[in-house]
C-alpha cells in the first residue's frame, strides 16, 4: 500500500507537508509536519490540499541504501591485516579474496612444511646434524608477506575507490538549509622524479539547500 501525506499549497508559493490533525470547515486547517511542527491557515490562504506519496520514507530508504554501501576504508585495512583477503572480502570482491587468501594459505604451507635443510657428518663414534634455513621456507615467507602486504594497501584503497564511484560519505544535516559533507578522496598526486602516487583524504564541504 502506498503511503501517502497531506499535502497544503498556500498562495504565497509555500508547501507544507505532513498530517491533518484538525480542520474546521470554511475556516481552518491545522497541520503536522514530520519534524512534529504544527502550523494553522486560514482557508483564504491556501491554494489547494492534496494527498500525495511521502518522499519522506523514500528519502530515508536511499539514505539505508546509501549507508549499506559506503565501504570504511580503515575496516577494510583491520580485515586485511588480520587476514589477507579479508579486506577484499569486505569490499564485497569475492574473487579477489578467495585469490588472496588461498595464496597467504598456500605460501604458509609452503613455510610450515618446507622443514630446515639437514647436513649429517660422521665424527669419529658419533653423527652430528647441521641444519640450514630451506629454500621451501625462504618461498613461502617472502610470498606471505608479498600476499600480507598486497591485500593491506589495496583494501583501503579498492574501498575509496568504491565511495568515490558511488558518490559516498558521510552526510550530517545541520538544519533544514545546511548539510556538512565528508567524503573520501582518492586521487594520483605527482611526486619527485615525474612517479606518479596514490593519496587518499577526505573532502570537506557545505551545501545549502
Amino acid at each position: 500500500m502506498q503511503n501517502l501525506q497531506d499535502v497544503v499549497y498556500l498562495k504565497n508559493g509555500g508547501v507544507i507537508r505532513g498530517l491533518i490533525i484538525e480542520q474546521v470547515p470554511n475556516q481552518s486547517i491545522k497541520i503536522q509536519t514530520a519534524d512534529r511542527n504544527v502550523f494553522v491557515f486560514k482557508m483564504d490562504e491556501i491554494l489547494k490540499i492534496t494527498k500525495e506519496e511521502d518522499l519522506t520514507k523514500k528519502i530515508q530508504t536511499a539514505q539505508n541504501s546509501k549507508k549499506s554501501e559506503y565501504r570504511n576504508p580503515g575496516i577494510a585495512f583491520l580485515w586485511s591485516f588480520l587476514w589477507p583477503g579479508g579486506g577484499q572480502f569486505y569490499n564485497r570482491q569475492t574473487t579477489k579474496g578467495i585469490i588472496m587468501a588461498g595464496a597467504y594459505a598456500g605460501f604458509a604451507a609452503a613455510f610450515l612444511f618446507s622443514g630446515y635443510d639437514y647436513e649429517s657428518w660422521y665424527n669419529g663414534n658419533s653423527y652430528y646434524y647441521t641444519n640450514y634455513w630451506s629454500t621451501g621456507m625462504t618461498i613461502g615467507l617472502v610470498g606471505m608477506s608479498a600476499v600480507w602486504l598486497w591485500s593491506a594497501i589495496d583494501a583501503p584503497v579498492t574501498a575509496g575507490k568504491i565511495n568515490l564511484s558511488k558518490n559516498l560519505g558521510l552526510n550530517f544535516k545541520i538544519n533544514d538549509n545546511l548539510n556538512l559533507a565528508l567524503q573520501p578522496d582518492l586521487r594520483l598526486s605527482r611526486q619527485v622524479g615525474e612517479r606518479h602516487v596514490q593519496t587518499f583524504g577526505a573532502k570537506l564541504s557545505l551545501a545549502f539547500n
